[in-house]
């Protein structure tokens, strides 16, 4: 048996006990909106998370909400409209889910996950500040009416991203908000090189609504969302330098892959439920459902 590894579970298995207890005895004094944590539990959390080679460069939230449970719609994209509309009516389609020309190449899945990758090559840009990046994503989100309400810019990454480019990208990271809360895993990816808008990827959601009757339920506490995480960040991040933490917010989760009610059909709507997305530097995102 690996014994400093079942001491490290017994360790996680240990903290997230007390947290717990923690949280009835100290919450009760609390706000019926929130569960608090104290600071020696949220020491002792930050310590074993050093200890496992991960480090935490943002504000540990000491306070886990209430949330309701929200009802979300994918958003389709129908093949053929979508292909004409990012690269006119002369794209012919080449398989079951792409359609491609002279312009570039658009490539619908699961009838609602977009992939656009554009061949034509603008001229050479000079000014590459975050500023000209968000401008550059407003526009084509305007343009193309990818940008519902609520989409909002998290993050803005700069790498390699070989499945478009051999040279590095700005990729620019969008996600929905229900009541100026993340919707996970709702996206827009738009890759920007040298010339351009490189490729842009998206999966929408719609018609958001609460569940129930307005009673909600308080999230596990972030503390304890990390200890549940540790074994993923760990796999996720091999490296002999520590996996570094940048955020972590309270949100929603709707997981993309469901399985649908009958074969071959497409799954339409679904519940989000209340969860912490915790995100590493190199932009890698884990959700952890709250309750």
């Amino acid at each position: 048996m690996d014994w400093t590894k079942a001491k490290n579970i017994l360790i996680a298995a240990f903290l997230i006990t007390n947290i717990f207890l923690l949280s009835v005895l100290y919450g009760g004094n609390q706000p019926e909106e929130s569960a608090g944590i104290s600071d020696q539990y949220a020491t002792q959390t930050i310590e074993f998370l050093q200890e496992q080679q991960i480090e935490l460069r943002t504000a540990l939230p000491m306070f886990a909400p209430s949330l309701n449970s929200v009802t979300v719609e994918y958003r389709f994209f129908p093949l053929q409209e979508t292909a004409y509309q990012f690269l006119g009516e002369d794209a012919l389609r080449v398989d079951l889910h792409t359609y491609e020309n002279h312009k570039g190449r658009v490539t619908v899945l699961e009838e609602k996950i977009l992939i656009y990758e554009n061949k034509e090559k603008g001229r050479m840009l000079t000014n590459f500040d975050e500023e000209k990046l968000m401008e550059m994503g407003e526009t084509f989100l305007q343009t193309h009416h990818l940008d519902p309400e609520g989409l909002r810019l998290e993050q803005i990454y700069f790498g390699m991203e070989p499945e478009y480019q051999d040279e590095p990208l700005h990729k620019l990271v969008y996600q929905q908000t229900y009541q100026n809360r993340f919707i996970g895993e709702s996206f827009v990816h738009i890759y920007i090189g040298q010339r351009g808008i490189v490729a842009v990827e998206a999966l929408l959601l719609e018609n958001m609504r609460s569940i129930g009757d307005g009673t909600t339920h308080t999230m596990i506490s972030a503390p304890e969302a990390l200890l549940r995480t540790v074994h993923q960040i760990q796999q996720h991040h091999s490296a002999d330098t520590p996996a570094i933490i940048t955020d972590i917010l309270p949100g929603y989760y709707f997981p993309l892959h469901q399985k649908p009610i009958a074969e071959g059909d497409p799954v339409e709507s679904g519940t989000a439920v209340p969860a912490w997305k915790i995100v590493l530097k190199d932009g890698k995102t884990f959700y952890q459902e709250a309750f």
